[in-house]
């Protein structure tokens, strides 16, 4: 029995001769990408801010493996289990990288006053939402920006009310979706017929923007109403309806 014994003192356990190679091919690799990136970035509108944002969610996720296997190690550890010896190995691999990722952190810490806002307490001492206002608070105010110059006090009224309804979590991801989240780049992939509504007197979204999208998707028509704001289906609704019942009838 004792000649059919494995010895493995003898077996080539290690990378020698790979390693080095491995990681050079991967710093040149992770140099390129960021600089690619930084280059992508700084050459598009908002391109930094969009670099930060999808940085931090990967960073999230990678973060999260190494936390859940650094969890794994320590519960094995304060059990005195025996039996995960074996796999327990990987996860100490695994949990080995929250070091790195401490490192990895570092344009999260610098980019902390974009990705969270009330932690840059300039712009919260001037955002109504971050100082703790509700949407009721700032719908007279809001109001005046939205409506055209010949609304009447029952149209500013109508859009008061409608705010003030709002709650204060859902007005927030609604800015924040709508600062944020762009898809210019996917506008000449629209293919079904396309109505853009815009008012003459909109100072939120200005008739120029319309001819912009007007000219990038296909098949797409654009009508601007005059003497309305913002919200022009209010100010204007016989207006908003014939210009909508018009194109639906044309299709």
């Amino acid at each position: 029995m004792q000649g059919n014994v494995l010895d493995i003192s003898t077996e080539n356990r290690r990378l020698n001769g790979v390693v080095r190679p491995a990681l050079i091919v991967c710093a040149l690799l992770a140099v390129i990408g960021i600089g690619g990136s930084l280059l992508v970035s700084g050459s598009t509108e908002h391109g930094t801010e969009h670099l930060l944002e999808t940085y931090l969610v990967s960073f999230s996720f990678f973060l999260a493996i190494s936390l859940g296997g650094l969890f794994f190690v320590l519960l094995q550890h304060c059990t005195r289990a025996g039996w995960s010896v074996v796999v327990r190995r990987v996860a100490e691999a695994v949990a080995a990288n929250v070091w790195l990722m401490a490192l990895l952190a570092i344009p999260v810490v610098l980019g902390m006053n974009h990705l969270y806002r009330w932690t840059d307490t300039a712009a919260a001492a001037h955002d109504p939402l971050l100082a703790g206002k509700a949407p009721v608070d700032m719908a007279p105010a809001v109001a005046d920006t939205l409506i055209g110059p010949k609304a009447t006090p029952a149209h500013h009224q109508r859009l008061v009310d409608s705010m003030a309804l709002l709650h204060t979590d859902s007005y927030i991801k609604t800015v924040e979706a709508t600062t944020y989240y762009d898809r210019r780049a996917v506008l000449p992939e629209i293919e079904a017929p396309t109505l853009l509504v815009f008012a003459a007197g909109d100072r939120l979204t200005p008739p120029p923007i319309g001819e912009r999208m007007a000219a990038k998707i296909p098949n797409s028509r654009l009508v601007v109403i005059p003497e309305a704001g913002h919200l022009v289906n209010i100010e204007r609704p016989q207006a908003f309806n014939d210009t909508l019942l018009e194109f639906l009838e044309s299709q």
